[in-house]
């Protein structure tokens, strides 16, 4: 039997950007403010390109008053292809959370705004006629 790869869980990824997220911190270099990004699905174009939908995780710090770190998650997806006219979805996140909230509820969260940018990228797919870009 061959084995198979399974794209990732997005509840799985999204937990896993925070807990990267969470071991930096108070490292020699550290950051307070950043995204992450990891790819969740992957589309071939009718003409050869890739859409890619990719979980992100953005981390902040108030600076002002309680100094609280916050996550907002959401998802994004963009075309790859070489001459596409219209080559992202935009990205869309939840409201931010304390970065303490419980990762689990954080990462259900995002599960509508994947969904949305799936179906964005699978209806690209379908009609995008970028070729895939080869280099120079």
């Amino acid at each position: 039997m061959v084995y198979t790869p399974a794209p990732p869980d997005p509840t799985d990824v999204v937990t896993d950007l925070i807990d990267a997220h969470v071991r930096q911190l108070g490292g020699q270099y550290s950051s307070e403010h950043y995204r992450l990004a990891e790819v969740v699905g992957r589309y071939t174009t009718v003409g050869g390109a890739t859409v890619e939908t990719k979980a992100l995780a953005k981390f902040e710090r108030n600076v002002l008053g309680d100094r609280q770190r916050t996550v907002a998650v959401g998802a994004a997806a963009q075309c790859m292809g070489h001459g596409c006219a219209d080559p992202s979805s935009g990205e869309s996140f939840v409201e931010p959370v304390p970065l303490d909230t419980n990762r689990h509820d954080v990462a259900t969260a995002v599960l509508p705004h994947i969904q949305t940018a799936r179906e964005w990228a699978q209806a690209h797919a379908e009609r995008c006629r970028a070729q895939r870009y080869a280099g120079r």
